[in-house]
């Protein structure tokens, strides 16, 4: 690992890790549970409805979702320049989620200002000086 490491990095990398690893875990529960439903209505003859895959899709978004934290995390802790860009584009989106979210009125306005402003912080920090070296020095 490299000394010029700023600290930020470590611990964005190892939240990003471990959040992928619990999304991704509870992704294959969720399909695992979807799995299961729709197995059990097939065997009754009743026709599933249509929030009944909800679990199927949340569960499948929730395995994509993980997978790519856990991408990042490690690329992060690599210093990979693909992991910055990465990074980069995933607040973003977190961003967009929110903003979006709360205004279909999916999320109370204080926990969407928290959020935003976490994740307005940590895309700032991406850009800062030494972050940006770090990377470009890998």
């Amino acid at each position: 690992m490299k000394s010029n490491r700023p600290i930020g990095i470590k611990i964005l990398a190892i939240l990003a890790i471990a959040s992928g690893a619990i999304a991704a875990l509870a992704g294959l529960v969720n399909l695992g549970f979807g799995i299961t439903l729709l197995e059990n209505l097939r065997q009754q003859n009743l026709p599933p409805s249509p929030t009944d895959h909800i679990l199927l899709t949340a569960g499948g978004l929730n395995v994509i979702v993980g997978m790519i934290n856990l991408l990042f995390g490690l690329g992060f802790l690599s210093l990979k320049p693909w992991a910055w860009l990465l990074g980069v584009i995933m607040q973003i989106a977190n961003i967009a989620i929110i903003i979006i979210s709360l205004f279909a009125g999916r999320l109370p306005w204080l926990l969407s200002l928290l959020l935003l402003i976490i994740y307005g912080a940590i895309l700032s920090y991406f850009f800062q000086p030494r972050v940006r070296q770090a990377f470009n020095q890998a």
